[in-house]
């Protein structure tokens, strides 16, 4: 069971993702942030997200 202090979580209001919790948290043991050439954070990318139920 995943179990986290919300200091120490990362946020995800990615519903579709199979490591979305219900309160709203990432439950992945870790994440990778992908585009290595960002400049914003809107050129980022989570390369953790696995589609919930092949979607």
């Amino acid at each position: 069971m995943f179990d986290c202090k919300t200091e120490q979580c990362i946020n995800c209001t990615v519903k579709n993702c199979e490591y979305h919790t219900d309160s709203n948290k990432c439950a992945a043991g870790k994440i990778e942030v992908g585009n290595s050439t960002a400049k914003t954070h809107s050129e980022t990318c989570c390369d953790t997200f696995k589609c919930k139920n092949n979607c």
